[in-house]
């Protein structure tokens, strides 16, 4: 049994929500992980009322314009134009992908060997 990547299960896991992102456009988890709490330290720093006024615009140029994106390019694509109705709800959806990517790859079941060749 061939064992998967992050990106994989990554790119698996975001065509479960609709999105297409090919496994070989998601850099790995530490990179992914760093350019996505960045844009969630982003949207903390806003004031809840903005936060309110904000939550159905596409911030997806302005993020990819301030370089939110540089690391990770294909999360614009992922944060265009809003998919999931607004932009916390997009995000969190793309970090349970991310998250869930994540813990599959630990979780992934080791070939066995095969006894009797070991033993002879």
């Amino acid at each position: 049994m061939a064992t998967k990547t992050f990106q994989e299960f990554f790119s698996d896991n975001l065509s479960e929500f609709g999105w297409s992102l090919d496994s070989a456009d998601i850099p790995d988890w530490t990179t992914y992980n760093d350019a996505i709490v960045r844009i969630g330290q982003w949207w903390d720093s806003v004031d809840s009322q903005s936060r309110d006024v904000f939550r159905g615009a596409d911030f997806s140029q302005g993020l990819h314009e301030q370089g939110f994106f540089s690391t990770f390019p294909g999360l614009y694509s992922l944060f265009a134009g809003n998919p999931m109705g607004t932009f916390d709800k997009t995000i969190n959806d793309i970090i349970a992908c991310g998250r869930r990517a994540h813990f599959q790859v630990d979780e992934q079941i080791e070939e066995v060997s095969n006894v009797a060749e070991v033993v002879g």
